[in-house]
């Protein structure tokens, strides 16, 4: 008798288990749906924004790579393009002041 009771109280649980599972999933795809529709009014913004991090993100890890692959070379670019920036920012500078 006690090992049939055990059994249906397992039944139960895990049959609430899958309910509450089943509500999350529900929750989710609601959530997705929400999301879509934010993103079809809010525009092309927000995936413009998401492109360029995933862009950036990319970016990083590709230059962490050529890191690995050519330490000096990669440095040395590094610091060109700095100078170059700094350059650049002051002709900025100098043409404002005037």
């Amino acid at each position: 008798m006690m090992m049939t009771m055990l059994l249906l109280m397992l039944l139960l649980l895990l049959l609430l288990l899958l309910l509450l599972l089943m509500l999350m999933l529900l929750l989710l795809l609601l959530m997705m749906i929400i999301m879509m529709m934010m993103m079809m009014m809010m525009g092309m913004v927000v995936m413009m924004v998401v492109m360029m991090m995933m862009m950036t993100m990319m970016m990083m890890i590709m230059m962490r790579m050529m890191m690995r692959r050519r330490r000096r070379r990669r440095m040395r670019m590094m610091r060109m393009m700095r100078r170059r920036r700094m350059r650049m920012m002051r002709m900025i500078m100098m043409r404002r002041e005037d």
